[in-house]
Order: C-alpha cells, then sequence, then structure tokens
C-alpha cells in the first residue's frame, strides 16, 4: 500500500509490473489520506 499522493513513488511500482487493485478515502487511522493498494501483476 502507498499514499495515492506520491506519484513518484506510484511510478517506481508501476513500472516494475504492480497494479493498483483497490483505493481507500482514509488510511488505517481514518485520517483523510487515500491509499493505493497495489499487487504484482504477470
Amino acid at each position: 500500500m502507498l499514499i495515492e499522493e506520491t506519484p513518484k513513488a506510484r511510478a517506481f511500482y508501476e513500472h516494475t509490473g504492480f497494479k493498483a487493485y483497490k483505493r481507500t478515502e482514509l488510511d488505517e487511522e481514518g485520517k483523510p489520506y487515500p491509499l493505493l493498494y497495489m499487487k504484482l501483476c504477470d
């Protein structure tokens, strides 16, 4: 999982084969930080 507001991190993970499969509006503590859950795609 990574914070959606880190585009460089997201670009890195997508470049290495990860894809976002889930997005939340709140972090795990209920704060308003959108999170992306990513998994490695074949």
